[in-house]
């Protein structure tokens, strides 16, 4: 049964790069690492020849380089750090995402990261664009949210004032011709399908959709039969949010295996067209709760997922103990390779059902739930249930202060991992530059830190969403009554 979050897994980190990223849900993208508990050397003695006489001293290890900030006289900062590594990753990011597109525009973000690393610019046409990053054995990728939007380009670090030039040209002034924007409908409509087919996407687009009233709640994917159809309504939608949203201090080009000085030279010059100016202040979302989404389905399987609303991205000591709260509850899966899972929601769950919680924050907002994979004969409501009793009894105290040291360790892995690779550096340093300093946090958290931020998330009305079987799956005003 843990095979099935691990399907979860696989499908949440699938839309986050080849089609849209289902934000904030961290856990679920990751559940599928295994890790090894066998040794074959003993680990309090050191590996001969490897570090010796200080193989346990991590303090001989030297930290990693620290980003070097640029900000160009239009705004746009430039984060680099160089690791002396051969390829060179550029990303620009956008602070735009689905919960900024205006009312009748839903799925504008969608339609938005596939055609503008496609379509022709003022720089390049799109031959021109996709021929000279092919001819260098670079790639180009996009990726999208519900607060943020990511274009990157990565080659050999040679090449790099080559894809500052063409990734900063393409998003500065794309020219949006009808007919290479026609061109791309099928793409949108796979997509559509690969999301109408993925259980976990349904659930996690309608818990959203129920939990937030617009903003947080705007679908990661376009209606097909909404605005697209009409040429003139799309362009303005498009021109609209380009011109509102992708300018200069609004974004941030992030690179990792980079010179500065090269970076800063290739988007200092006439490759960043992005006129100066601050984008709309951003609406705030407030979480509601109280509803659920439901889908039937008949199968082998139903996904459920019961949420409350949890501490955003500048939540400081609340996101932190969030982060601690789910490692105590459990992530889904043994923490020792092929061992035996001792969380608290294994306990509850059974053979017939995996369950694993998860955080979702956001700037302003942010979700806390747990996630669960029903075989056909599996106890849903009962493990739901249980669920519920177990995060009661933590927000009673009703929890070892070394389970919670062994969890707020855990916790801190799992953030130290998400920035090791250049990707995750990236990602975390333009978040820093785009919602603030804070965005981040950190995993440290005591017992009553934990079970304060339990209590909380229970003062809050529950969201309820499920795609399946929905003969077993509860309504929120029955979880409310648990």
């Amino acid at each position: 049964m843990a095979s099935l979050i691990a399907n979860a897994a696989a499908a949440a980190s699938r839309s986050s790069s080849s089609c849209l990223k289902v934000a904030g849900v961290q856990r679920l993208a990751s559940v599928a690492q295994r890790q090894y508990g066998t040794a074959t050397w003993p680990q309090d003695e050191p590996l001969p020849g490897v570090f010796p006489n200080q193989a346990r001293d991590t303090k001989s290890f030297p930290d990693q380089p620290e980003f070097q900030v640029t900000t160009l006289p239009n705004g746009l900062r430039v984060a680099t750090r160089e690791q002396y590594g051969a390829v060179a990753r550029v990303g620009l990011h956008v602070n735009y995402g689905a919960r900024d597109e205006a009312r009748g525009h839903e799925g504008l973000t969608h339609y938005l990261r596939r055609v503008l690393l496609q379509c022709s610019s003022g720089k390049a046409s799109a031959f021109r664009l996709h021929r000279e990053v092919d001819q260098v054995g670079g790639v180009l990728s996009s990726d999208a949210g519900r607060e943020h939007m990511c274009f990157t380009a990565s080659a050999l670090r040679e090449h790099t004032p080559l894809l500052v030039e063409l990734l900063t040209g393409a998003l500065a002034e794309p020219e949006l011709f009808m007919w290479e924007l026609k061109d791309m409908r099928p793409q949108f409509e796979e997509d559509i399908l690969a999301a109408e087919a993925s259980p976990q996407v349904r659930v996690l687009e309608g818990l959203h959709r129920a939990a937030f009233n617009g903003g947080l709640g705007n679908s990661l994917y376009l209606d097909p039969n909404g605005f697209l159809d009409a040429e003139s309504t799309l362009i303005e939608a498009l021109d609209g949010a380009l011109s509102s949203h992708f300018v200069a201090d609004n974004m941030a080009l992030v690179g990792v295996n980079v010179d500065h000085a090269a970076v800063v030279k290739a988007a200092g010059g006439d490759a960043v067209r992005a006129a100066a100016g601050g984008a709309p202040k951003r609406s705030a979302t407030a979480y509601v709760g109280g509803a659920q989404h439901r889908s039937l389905r008949l199968g082998a399987e139903t996904h459920a997922a019961v949420a409350w609303a949890g501490p955003g991205l500048q939540g400081g000591a609340d996101l932190a103990a969030a982060r601690v709260l789910q490692q105590v509850l459990g992530t889904s899966g043994a923490r020792v390779h092929w061992g035996d899972d001792h969380s608290k929601l294994a306990a509850v769950g059974g053979g017939n059902v995996a369950l694993s919680s998860f955080v979702a924050p956001y700037t302003d907002a942010g979700l806390f739930g747990i996630y669960a994979v029903a075989g056909r004969d599996g106890d849903l409501a009962g493990a739901l249930k249980g669920s519920v009793a177990a995060l009661k009894k933590v927000a009673a105290g009703d929890v070892a202060e070394e389970e919670v040291a062994r969890a707020a360790k855990a916790a801190a892995r799992v953030l130290a991992e998400a920035v090791e690779t250049s990707a995750g550096a990236s990602s975390a340093q333009a978040a820093r530059l785009l919602h603030g300093a804070g965005a981040g946090g950190d995993a440290a958290a005591t017992k009553a830190a934990v079970a304060g931020l339990a209590k909380k998330l229970l003062g809050s009305k529950p969201t309820v969403s499920a795609h399946g079987n929905l003969r077993d799956v509860p309504y929120a005003s029955e979880v409310c009554s648990w």
